[in-house]
């Protein structure tokens, strides 16, 4: 509007616009309506998908951190056994190369 009015000459300033009231014809009505739907449907699906998110995410993370610290004690244990096989070990060897034939 302010372009119209600036080649023209008039010497108005358009400082705000406000619609009211904005009808649209009945032979579009049903178009607006389904636009209108539309929109609030997008806006329901948005909601229904950032619900569900809000309630798996926070259960995947748990689920993950379950899993993470029974894989570190998995861990602690098969190396606490390994070290207890490997504690006996330096004796026997010392024994062995004493006399191979009879440890044998």
């Amino acid at each position: 509007m302010q372009a119209i009015h600036d080649r023209y000459n008039t010497g108005i300033t358009v400082s705000t616009v406000t619609i009211q009231n904005a009808q649209p014809p009945e032979q579009v009505q049903a178009a607006f309506d389904d636009a209108v739907k539309a929109g609030q449907d997008r806006e329901r699906q948005k909601n229904e998908g950032q619900a569900y998110a809000n309630d798996v995410i926070p259960r995947a993370r748990g689920s993950a951190s379950r899993l993470q610290q029974e894989a570190r004690a998995t861990s602690s244990a098969l190396i606490a056994n390994a070290e207890g096989d490997s504690s006996r070990f330096p004796p026997g060897a010392h024994e062995y190369a004493k006399a191979p034939q009879v440890t044998r």
